[in-house]
């Protein structure tokens, strides 16, 4: 397990090289700081089961679909405008995903045949979310 507080856009790919890592919380150095995670993430990381990011996203990073064990998402303050749930739908083992203040468009859509083990989504302070739509 790791947690990193008060992380600048500078430093944000640092954690990209630690071996077995299954929680990771990053949290930024303030509400508007920009979490850069764009680098890929090393395959030993791929064991990852848990994940926390506070901060500004300007985009969901490729790799982070690609944590096939990941089982818990919480994404909070990152302001998307992208719908998260396209990202997310095939990480097979996701359980719980949990957007605070972390998504800026109008529309979730979950497709149909994603999300298999899917038990929990919890949305909050979603200000212009106005439909959830599943197929």
């Amino acid at each position: 397990m790791l947690g990193i507080s008060k992380l600048s856009r500078e430093n944000g790919n640092s954690i990209c090289s630690i071996a077995n890592l299954r929680s990771l919380y990053l949290n930024a150095i303030n509400d508007d700081e920009i979490l850069d995670l764009q680098h890929p993430i090393s395959r030993s990381t791929l064991v990852l089961q848990e994940l926390q990011l506070r901060g500004r996203l300007e985009k969901v990073s490729q790799w982070l679909p690609s944590l096939q064990r990941l089982t818990t998402i919480c994404l909070f303050g990152s302001g998307l405008r992208k719908d998260p749930l396209e990202h997310f739908q095939d990480v097979l083992n996701l359980e719980k995903m949990i957007l605070l203040e972390a998504y800026e468009g109008e529309e979730l859509f979950f497709k149909a045949g994603g999300f298999g083990k899917f038990k929990k989504l919890e949305l909050t302070r979603l200000q212009k979310l106005k439909t959830v739509k599943a197929e």
